[in-house]
């Protein structure tokens, strides 16, 4: 089978495949059956999902070590023939986890090539777990939390938040308001403390002291202190939630403050702090809502915290890769 190119396959095809190298494993001896007829029928709903599938081959292939879950009949895309193996069943299982690590690694590492760009355009960003302090020109202080990234306006006081999170202390000035601009949304700001948090789904604004404003003209929205705006970024609808402003940026203390968000932009946010790669492999489970404080110190805890009263199950491949899968 000849394998399209990774950028035309949506991101949940490449998770999916990499999810289902995980569990048909898991599955050996247990229900294989089963288990084959519900792969066949994933790969077979959606042409998509075959040419993931494929990709995970190739990347299955490249781990060298690891015995095939099963070889699916009249696919091309399988993984390679089983090997005879001398190894001891401890070191074989070591193995073959450390290959589905390679197969989802390599799918996440197809999935994360988008991002270069933003780090060719910013100015600061930070790394998995890091936290940066920033002093602008201004006098303004900005907090830069895990895998994030801002651009300094070229003119003007301002930055472009462009991946993240960021927690600013803006120094008064009301000739001169602070602006940060998220894509096509612009936060305006005299001099006040607040922070913003962009995930793939949403876009929040805290406001702990002062005022901010979230757009311009007559729908502009004026924020008050202990209010946060929320808006889906797929819709468009905005909603304005009261939270306590102690709650608020407590990332910078190592905690994450969850009030009525989704498992997904939790997981995302919990993913900044990790050393690592989470992986969310289902979608209604990602859609779920959750409220509760996690400790971002201890993000495999965190995440156990999560999903467990879901049903879900927490899968750390390797030392650098966790699958969230709904069972």
């Amino acid at each position: 089978m000849e394998i399209d190119h990774h950028a035309d396959l949506p991101e949940t095809a490449l998770i999916e495949a990499a999810d289902w190298a995980l569990r048909l494993h898991a599955a050996r001896g247990v229900d294989q059956a089963g288990q084959k007829a519900a792969f066949e029928q994933w790969l077979t709903s959606d042409p998509d999902h075959a040419q993931a599938w494929a990709l995970a081959g190739k990347a299955w292939a490249l781990s060298g070590e690891v015995e095939p879950t099963f070889v699916l009949e009249g696919a091309a895309a399988s993984p390679p023939p089983r090997r005879v193996s001398r190894r001891k069943p401890g070191v074989r299982r070591h193995l073959a986890a450390a290959g589905l690590g390679a197969v989802a690694a390599c799918l996440l590492g197809l999935v994360a090539l988008p991002d270069l760009s933003i780090w060719l355009r910013a100015d600061a960003s930070t790394g998995a777990g890091e936290i940066r302090h920033l002093a602008l020109a201004d006098g303004s202080q900005v907090t830069l939390a895990p895998d994030s990234a801002i651009r300094r306006e070229a003119a003007g006081r301002g930055v472009s938040l462009l991946k993240g999170e960021a927690w600013f202390d803006v120094k008064h000035d009301p000739a001169h308001p602070f602006t940060v601009h998220v894509g096509e949304t612009t936060i305006t700001d005299v001099g006040t403390q607040f922070d913003v948090s962009l995930t793939r789904r949403m876009l929040a604004v805290d406001l702990a002291q002062g005022a901010v404003r979230i757009g311009q003209g007559p729908s502009a929205h004026a924020l008050t202190p202990g209010e946060e705006w929320r808006a889906d970024r797929r819709t468009g609808v905005a909603q304005v939630l009261g939270i306590a402003p102690a709650e608020m940026g407590v990332w910078r203390q190592g905690r994450l403050a969850a009030h009525d968000l989704t498992m997904a932009d939790v997981i995302e946010r919990l993913d900044r702090h990790y050393r690592g790669a989470i992986i969310l492999t289902d979608r209604h489970l990602g859609e779920r809502r959750v409220t509760g404080v996690y400790d971002l110190d201890d993000p495999s805890r965190a995440l156990r915290n999560l999903a467990e009263p879901y049903g879900a199950k927490v899968w750390r491949v390797t030392p650098w890769l966790i699958i969230v899968s709904a069972s």
